[in-house]
């Protein structure tokens, strides 16, 4: 993808593809758990959200979650650290 063509419809890059990425996992999200949803929750991001951009609740409990990390330039070494470290915070949370 040529993400210099990216719309970022006024907004900082980093909440433009979180938008994004929101709005696909919801898609998803209705498409294979259609009758299954009890609800799907947008994070504002914030902080204090544990890296966590959406997640839908199942009605069996379960839970589904998003993080998205917006990285224009190829991943350095430093970006792959900042998503491990994200991770593992999502998953204490």
């Amino acid at each position: 993808m040529d993400w210099s063509r990216f719309n970022l419809h006024g907004d900082a890059p980093e909440h433009a593809f979180e938008a994004l990425t929101g709005t696909l996992f919801e898609r998803w999200c209705y498409r294979e758990y259609a009758d299954q949803i009890r609800r799907v929750v947008f994070v504002n991001g914030a902080g204090g959200d544990g890296g966590v951009e959406a997640y839908t609740q199942l009605k069996d409990d379960q839970v589904i979650g998003l993080q998205a990390k917006w990285f224009r330039e190829p991943l350095e070494s430093s970006q792959i650290e900042q998503i491990r470290k994200s991770l593992k915070t999502t998953f204490r949370t």
